[in-house]
């Protein structure tokens, strides 16, 4: 797709509004709960929004302890947890491996890690949005800024990708956007709109960058091929009906809603055990002459003259009955609390080793958020920062070599080790019953390819493969290795292997 006006962009902008009006109310909601000092619907931030009728803080923890949770997991400060790897075809590996690590210091050098936890904090929401910025310092190029989501709009490409962005700027002072795009508008504040979408295919691909008034009739800038796509939007779980993204702040609003309610419930309650409403029966000039502070004495009159008596509390209620710890324990359950937190009460490991298998489960249960995360967080990011290294030429990395080589990105954390090690371990029980059956370990030398076998322990170990010998020294060595085995043995058997090339 390649839009050639404004008057293009206008209804592709109003269709983006349309599938947000769909999400707009269910995500006010939640982020009254979880951000409660943002607004979805609000068209400026100018001013602090009041947390009205917000009791209880429960959601809010959980979202911050669940957010700093997937911060630590992507983003490990430990290890290099993105790198460039070969596409299947023949590439420089020494050249992939020092490109991926020029990416991979320019990033770490910025901000992203401290912009990552409120990024992910709006993804508990169910979308999020980031802007990548070239800060024309080689030293330090990159710079990110996590958005309001009341400004963002975006609709999906070919390929279900959310590559088609407007993010909309509210009230803007008028000096702030003449200065940035050399204009001369007399407005005191200032709507405006960014707009970019890619188009072309492979390594022709273009981002086209344009900002424009909010009526799309004129172009403030424009760049027909920016180089970079410098939105990165990433959702949550996304159903089909709708392409805004689904996070566990909505997943728990109706217990979030119903928690919120019993606190607010059981604060009314106590108060009005606190100050009761009053009622007094006597003579009323009497009455201006009581102090109903505490410990304060007062003298009623005669008997059956006077009297004062609180009235009957009609919302008097027994908490417990409220049944409020199911609402928060759900609350806790859908944000993954019971796998994060080590003290949360009873049923929670106690040992080191029960808090291991919490960590693994926590790992497995939240492996499809992570696809997620990785393809449309972690994925954009490395690929449009090397799309700027290549741009502006820094680290010595070119176009010209970036054109002939085949690769993609290649992350490390907590979640894909986690999937590295179920593959080691579904591997090894295989070898371990083919030897069981067999009733002889080395037989699965004779029946595994041993150069591929150890290629692909080297990849899942993460080992530099020039330690590895070539394919062929290691077939010849296993291959000596199992005649001498076999000889041993008292002679090789009709049909036992004897050459190398006989085994593989």
């Amino acid at each position: 797709m390649k839009i050639k006006s404004l008057e293009e962009l206008k209804p592709l902008f109003a269709m983006a509004e349309e599938y947000k009006d769909d999400i707009k109310n269910l995500y006010a909601e939640a982020m009254k709960y979880v951000m409660p000092n943002a607004d979805f619907n609000s068209e400026t931030f100018s001013e602090i929004k009041k947390a009205d009728a917000v009791y209880d803080t429960l959601a809010m923890v959980e979202s911050d302890k669940l957010s700093r949770k997937i911060v630590n997991m992507v983003l490990p400060t430990s290890m290099q947890w993105g790198t460039l790897t070969s596409n299947g075809k023949m590439t420089n590996k020494n050249k992939l491996d020092t490109y991926g690590e020029s990416i991979y210091k320019n990033i770490i050098t910025s901000n992203l890690n401290k912009e990552a936890l409120s990024f992910f904090n709006c993804l508990n929401i169910g979308t999020s949005v980031m802007r990548l910025n070239f800060t024309e310092d080689p030293s330090n190029p990159f710079k990110f800024d996590t958005l309001a989501l009341n400004g963002l709009f975006f609709l999906e490409d070919k390929d279900g990708s959310p590559k088609i962005a407007f993010y909309k700027h509210f009230e803007i002072p008028n000096y702030i956007v003449n200065e940035k795009y050399g204009l001369s508008l007399e407005s005191k504040e200032i709507n405006y709109i960014e707009c970019c979408y890619e188009y072309g295919e492979g390594k022709d691909l273009k981002t086209h960058y344009i900002v424009c008034n909010e009526n799309f009739t004129d172009i403030y800038f424009e760049n027909k091929d920016m180089g970079y796509f410098p939105l990165i939007i990433c959702r949550g779980e996304k159903y089909s009906n709708n392409i805004w993204g689904i996070g566990p702040a909505i997943k728990a609003l109706p217990n979030i809603v119903n928690n919120n309610e019993t606190v607010y419930n059981i604060k009314l309650n106590t108060h009005a055990k606190q100050k009761p409403p009053l009622f007094f029966e006597g003579m009323k000039e009497d009455f201006k002459n009581f102090n109903f502070a505490l410990g304060k004495l007062n003298y009623l009159g005669n008997a059956n003259t006077n009297r004062i008596s609180n009235l009957p509390n009609m919302s008097d209620l027994n908490p417990a009955l409220m049944d409020s710890e199911k609402d928060r324990q759900a609350i806790r359950d859908i944000f993954f609390s019971s796998y994060i937190t080590k003290d949360l009460g009873n049923g929670n490991p106690r040992t080191a080793y029960e808090w291991q298998q919490r960590y693994r489960e926590f790992l497995e249960v939240f492996s499809p958020n992570y696809e997620m995360i990785e393809g449309e967080f972690l994925k954009p990011i490395f690929e449009n920062c090397l799309k700027i290294l290549i741009l502006e030429e820094i680290d010595g990395i070119t176009k010209e070599d970036i054109k002939t080589m085949e690769f993609k990105p290649k992350f490390k954390n907590k979640l894909t080790e986690n999937y590295t090690q179920e593959k080691i371990q579904n591997f090894n029980n295989y070898i371990s019953n083919i030897a069981n059956i067999v009733g002889n370990p080395q037989i699965v030398i004779g029946v595994l390819k041993p150069d591929v076998l150890i290629k692909k322990y080297a990849e899942w170990y993460d080992i530099d493969m020039s330690l590895i010998k070539k394919p062929e020294e290691i077939n010849q060595i296993i291959g000596q290795y199992l005649n001498a085995t076999l000889n041993e043995q008292g002679g090789v058997s009709q049909g036992q292997p004897q050459q190398p090339e006989e085994i593989i």
